[in-house]
């Protein structure tokens, strides 16, 4: 691998389909790198946009340090994602923002939504899926396989409403182990709907309350729910 160097900053761009530069990451580089300068090359493509390195690029270049690179001809786009997750993972949120900026329909909904919300994506993924948020989840996100259709976007806007109407009442109503065990409920049974509940839980408040644990807000949705309902639709955690 041919490392070159320069002190020539200009020959470099940023990439608008990776990540945003944190400043408080390139805070911390910098103050390693006045201790002790140790190069290490970024990698670019054949455009010189870097693929990997940015925060490094950012701090030597702000210090006046010289650039060590490598040129990578073959690099392409969809190796920004998985080249940064050797140095700082990506998050859920940086992945989606990634393929939005890729054109990918699935993950440009799920932005809409965060952005509109301000919500963790994850919450917002879940609430359009209805089904409890898993490690699985966030495998497919990072392979850009996630399927997001204009019903779940739909979907995640109406249980986000009733979340909402909750939060008057409880300003814990977009806990994330609340909205898992919801969309569990959801998941599992057909009976069960979140703007139903959220219409019970407003009407019996003495029968909601913040949990501490998992097996908590499971007993406290379904109570809820079944409480003095006779139309059959009653429902048990499974």
């Amino acid at each position: 691998m041919n490392i070159k160097e320069t002190t020539n900053y200009n020959i470099f761009k940023l990439s608008p389909f990776n990540r945003p530069v944190d400043k408080r990451h390139v805070s911390k580089i910098k103050a390693s790198m006045l201790e002790e300068y140790i190069p290490t090359a970024i990698l670019v493509n054949s455009d010189f946009e870097i693929i990997d390195g940015q925060h490094r690029f950012t701090a030597a270049s702000e210090l006046g340090l010289p650039i060590f690179y490598t040129k990578l001809s073959s690099a392409h786009v969809d190796q920004f994602a998985r080249l940064n997750t050797n140095v700082r993972p990506w998050t859920s949120l940086e992945f989606i923002a990634f393929f939005a900026k890729k054109g990918n329909e699935n993950y440009k909904r799920v932005e809409l939504i965060q952005k509109e919300f301000n919500l963790k994506p994850t919450l917002v993924i879940s609430l359009g899926l209805e089904a409890e948020w898993s490690g699985r989840h966030t495998e497919v996100i990072k392979k850009g396989l996630l399927e997001f259709s204009t019903y779940n976007l739909l979907a995640a806007q109406n249980n986000i409403y009733s979340l909402i109407q909750l939060k008057t009442a409880h300003d814990w109503a977009f806990n994330s182990r609340f909205i898992n065990v919801l969309m569990k409920f959801e998941h599992e049974s057909e009976a069960f709907n979140l703007k139903e509940w959220v219409s019970r839980a407003m009407r019996y408040r003495d029968l909601v309350y913040k949990c501490t644990n998992q097996s908590g807000w499971d007993n406290m949705v379904e109570t809820v729910w079944n409480y003095r309902r006779r139309d059959g639709n009653r429902i048990t955690i499974k």
